[in-house]
């Protein structure tokens, strides 16, 4: 059996917590706390059981990490997953968004935040 773990995704991802706001195509507006973020998409719990596939409006806040300053924007998502049974108590639910139509800039933005947070936490395990 090979051990060797074979990483496909195409960004890496950085854990990261905090609260946020989405709203769906219908006006709803659901609060979050994330989990992860990468230039693809972010995983996040919940309060609201929500449907795969619903169209969303997002607003990224990402604090300030290294020589990084806050940033903050709004981007379309699309769900593409949602669990039951989170283990937080408070957030029942957890879900994934991938980023649809998200500006090149604001990728970009990201992958430097998820870059950012990786060296940070590297240079603080050593």
């Amino acid at each position: 059996m090979n051990d060797t773990f074979i990483e496909r995704r195409r960004y890496p991802r950085a854990d990261v917590d905090y609260k946020a706001v989405l709203e769906t195509a219908s006006g709803d507006k659901v609060n979050l706390r994330t989990q992860n973020i990468s230039g693809s998409g972010i995983y996040f719990y919940t309060d609201k059981r929500l449907t795969e596939f619903t169209e969303v409006s997002l607003t990224v806040s990402l604090p300030a990490v290294g020589k990084m300053k806050e940033l903050s924007f709004c981007c379309p998502g699309v769900i593409v997953r949602v669990e039951g049974g989170a283990d937080i108590s408070d957030w029942p639910f957890a879900a994934a968004i991938h980023f649809a139509g998200i500006d090149d800039s604001h990728r970009a933005a990201i992958c430097a935040y998820v870059d950012a947070v990786l060296a940070e936490r590297k240079k603080e395990s050593r």
